[in-house]
């Protein structure tokens, strides 16, 4: 099972009525989150191995804040992931995989315009690093 598969499945347990994919963002549903892998930190022999995460947002424009809140509710689960002073500061497993720390590099959204078709995107980037078990 691959990284994105466990953040996809993480993501729908949080059972928020929200179409979540999985690298590429399809043409439909109009409301939906894609989960992208992109270049985490350098791998350094002997250390947990940390991807990037991007989640990928797109709405419709009346429906901006419902879709924002629920970009907001799954930020503030991952970021719980192995936080010292949170609910699961040794880390969560998901599909069998151990996550020991989820944290974003940035604060706040990416706005990211509109489509072709007037739907609005934005993301949000994380780190997220996997333990060896």
């Amino acid at each position: 099972m691959i990284f994105l598969d466990d953040m996809k499945d993480y993501i729908d347990s949080l059972n928020l009525n929200i179409d979540v994919f999985e690298a590429n963002m399809p043409p439909k549903p109009d409301n939906c989150i894609t989960a992208v892998e992109y270049a985490g930190l350098p791998y350094m022999q002997g250390q947990t191995t940390t991807y990037g995460l991007q989640l990928m947002l797109r709405c419709l424009p009346q429906n901006y804040a419902e879709m924002y809140e629920k970009l907001n509710a799954i930020t503030q689960s991952l970021v719980e992931i192995g936080y010292e002073e949170g609910t699961m500061p040794e880390g969560k497993m998901i599909n069998n995989h151990l996550y020991l720390r989820i944290y974003m590099p940035e604060s706040g959204v990416i706005p990211l315009g509109e489509d072709d078709n007037g739907r609005m995107l934005m993301s949000k980037n994380f780190y997220v690093v996997k333990g060896e078990i």
